[in-house]
């Protein structure tokens, strides 16, 4: 869901940010025992207020734990690059 918010050379896939979805992700967390449990249900609780100023940290943190090679998160999207992509991959 990250590539909503963040710039990357390379994004593959796209999840728009619901706060439906985040509600479902953030139940399974707590109901887990994911090695990042502690992670997701920071980030997500963090999600639900409307604070997205972590999504960098987050897409990076889970891109590095996927063995990601290429589409390292440099920076946020601004409010108008944000509403372009989500207009391009979700309208």
């Amino acid at each position: 869901m990250t590539h909503q918010k963040v710039k990357a050379e390379i994004k593959w896939g796209s999840l728009e940010i619901t706060k439906e979805r985040i509600n479902n992700m953030l139940t399974t967390a707590e109901k887990s025992d994911y090695q990042y449990k502690d992670f997701y249900i920071e980030t997500l609780s963090a999600w639900q207020q409307g604070d997205f100023t972590n999504a960098v940290q987050v897409h990076n943190v889970i891109w590095k734990s996927q063995d990601g090679s290429i589409g390292i998160a440099t920076g946020l999207l601004t409010e108008k690059e944000e509403m372009e992509y989500k207009a391009k991959h979700f309208d």
